[in-house]
């Protein structure tokens, strides 16, 4: 059966003058998700945790949401150094990959699920700016993948200049170049081919010309028809007496070890009975003012997010995933208190008789 329903105009049903005490909770799934898995900075989700069969569809979603939503742009350059024949495609495996590897690990039928919602071409290739506009909120039209150091390419950079803008912007964002060597890495034998390595640094740090790459080589000893370990080639540029950097490699040897070994570590989705208990001892009316207040807060994210989940601008969306999307940016309710709140607005909808602005089906 369909139901039907109008989402509201908030600004003007929501009141924003009464005043109510509690804090936003800070058990909201997606925060408690992104403390856990990034609360070392050298510990990619898919080094220390396994998928987690009990995480239903629901917390999928919402976890890659709000983890898309944080790092899209690191998403779209570790699509575009996999898509080597720039045509805005993976394949299945490779989505996995980058789902593991930035995002978290799911079991087959998580992934088939996921899998199930994009779009896939006629070679069976996934379109993968479809699966970030889908699940994570990401404008279809925003197509512009931009490499590191593209105005940098003025002129003929020496060796010293090249060494200090590698590293600054390398160990700048450690843990995203790391993840990225670890995508290509595919066998985790902490070795990658030298025009792999260059492809990365290209993707994530900036742009070299040929005679440029070649004496940055050179002088790491990259030989173009051997592997290169790049755990030493990090070791090498971080230690350079020339540079004002410092890269901890016991922490790295440490990643490298935890990667072969795997933790079982999982991330395990909130109870709604602690949800419960967060809101139990506030009236319908306080969580509509607290939720409209917050909204107010993040009202131009929440209506992109919408539009996204609507590619065909229809007006509708699911109400699972207007759910999500409001789990993410405003407050994780519990399903009843969310099914009342958004009863009570429409009903006040009725009477101010306001033209809906989303409308959602179930």
């Amino acid at each position: 059966m369909c139901k039907m329903a109008v989402v509201p105009d908030w600004h003007i049903i929501c009141p924003y003058t009464r005043k109510f005490t509690h804090s936003r909770p800070h058990s909201s799934p997606c925060r408690v998700y992104s403390r856990s898995v990034f609360q070392n900075m050298f510990r990619p989700s898919s080094s220390t945790t396994v998928a987690n069969p009990i995480l239903s569809s629901l917390d999928v979603k919402r976890i890659l949401f709000q983890k898309i939503t944080e790092k899209g742009d690191e998403l779209k350059r570790a699509f575009h150094l996999l898509d080597t024949a720039n045509n805005m495609t993976v394949t299945k495996s490779e989505l996995r990959r980058v789902i593991t590897t930035f995002l978290l690990p799911l079991t087959r039928e998580q992934f088939q699920d996921v899998l199930a919602q994009i779009p896939l071409t006629s070679s069976g290739a996934v379109p993968y700016l479809v699966f970030l506009s889908r699940f994570g909120g990401i404008d279809l039209n925003i197509i512009v993948i931009k490499r590191g150091g593209e105005n940098e390419m003025n002129g003929c950079r020496t060796l010293k200049d090249l060494e200090a803008q590698v590293g600054e912007k390398i160990f700048k964002n450690i843990k995203t170049v790391i993840k990225a060597l670890m995508l290509i890495d595919v066998n985790t034998t902490g070795l990658v081919q030298p025009h792999e390595l260059r492809r990365v640094l290209e993707t994530f740090c900036l742009k070299m010309k040929d005679e440029e790459y070649k004496k940055f080589a050179q002088h790491y000893n990259i030989d173009k028809d051997a592997a290169v370990d790049y755990n030493v080639f990090l070791k090498n540029l971080g230690s350079n007496n020339d540079l004002n950097l410092k890269y901890n490699m016991g922490s790295q040897e440490v990643l490298w070890e935890n990667q072969r070994v795997k933790s079982f570590k999982r991330e395990e989705p909130p109870s709604s009975a602690v949800s419960d208990n967060i809101w139990k001892n506030y009236s319908l009316d306080e969580i509509e003012t607290a939720f409209c207040l917050e909204l107010s807060k993040c009202y131009e994210k929440v209506e992109k997010a919408l539009s996204a989940g609507d590619p065909c601008t229809s007006g509708y969306v699911s109400l699972n995933y207007l759910k999500i999307v409001l789990d993410t940016f405003v407050y994780r309710l519990p399903r009843r208190i969310f099914i009342q709140l958004m009863k009570s607005l429409l009903y006040k909808i009725d009477l101010l008789k306001t033209k809906p602005v989303f409308k959602y089906e179930e």
